[in-house]
């Protein structure tokens, strides 16, 4: 799974969350993907608000999606890249930037197209199409 990683974290898209361990070679559960869209719902209060580091770090330690697992049992040769929703925040398209509710509208719009995915497995093609096919429009923009 080493090849999987290798490309973590050159972009903090939407979809590298689904890498975690808890949804990659996984079957996408309904309660799985509901957490994952209703996390969203937390940013509502900060709309109008601009994303700092300080705002993505109190998501990231207070809000751990998918949620953090206390796992004693971890190996030396795990990957060592903290996958979290919260990461298309650091993207240029948030970070220090207002949170305006289009952005935040497309943000909670991406994880609809995952319904029709609830009781399969997510695979690295699975992955790749949303990347390739589904990206944020400010994904779209970014490429060159």
């Amino acid at each position: 799974s080493s090849g999987i990683n290798a490309e973590w974290p050159f972009r903090p898209g939407i979809w590298e969350i689904l890498y975690d361990h808890t949804y990659f070679n996984q079957t996408l559960t309904a309660e799985n993907l509901t957490k994952l869209k209703s996390a969203w719902n937390m940013l509502d209060h900060f709309v109008g608000t601009p994303i700092t580091e300080n705002i993505i770090a109190h998501f990231k330690v207070y809000h751990p999606m998918p949620a953090e697992e206390e796992d004693e049992e971890t190996e030396e040769g795990d990957c060592e890249c903290s996958h979290s929703i919260w990461d298309i925040l650091n993207d240029q398209t948030y970070s220090n930037q207002t949170l305006t509710t289009e952005k935040l509208t497309e943000l909670k719009a991406a994880w609809n197209m995952l319904d029709h995915f609830v009781g399969t497995p997510i695979t690295e093609n699975i992955i790749a199409h949303f990347k390739t096919y589904h990206p944020l429009p400010a994904e779209e923009d970014d490429r060159s």
